[in-house]
């Protein structure tokens, strides 16, 4: 497993059980926490994960850790920071709801359901 990864787990092992005391049924689902809970844990993936800026941030940007952090610290900043961070959600949703998913299970020692398999009745 690569230092970037495991660090980013590492950052949202400590930081859902932040987050649990805003939600009433808390669960490993990404899709259903806030949108400032989305925006920290996107913007925490990126921090640990520069190569994938390319994907992400415009290509004309100089200093685009700089960008980054204004991007989503600029909170209230506007329309255009919102549907950025929105987009940016977006594409890294499929990435992020499994890793979400694994750290939840590992914090709160929850066991994953077994494959039911593809067997006639099951």
């Amino acid at each position: 497993m690569s230092e970037s990864i495991t660090e980013f787990k590492g950052w949202l092992a400590n930081a859902l059980p932040r987050y649990a005391p805003d939600y009433c049924s808390f669960n490993n689902d990404l899709m259903s926490y806030k949108e400032r809970h989305k925006d920290y844990i996107c913007f925490s993936f990126l921090v640990h994960f520069p190569s994938w800026w390319d994907d992400f941030l415009p290509p004309c940007l100089v200093k685009s850790s700089e960008f980054l952090a204004e991007l989503y610290a600029g909170a209230e900043c506007g329309n255009l920071y919102s549907i950025l961070r929105g987009d940016i959600y977006l594409a890294l949703e499929s990435t992020l709801c499994p890793i979400v998913q694994e750290v939840f299970n590992e914090v709160y020692n929850v066991q994953p359901e077994e494959f039911a398999g593809y067997e006639v009745g099951q």
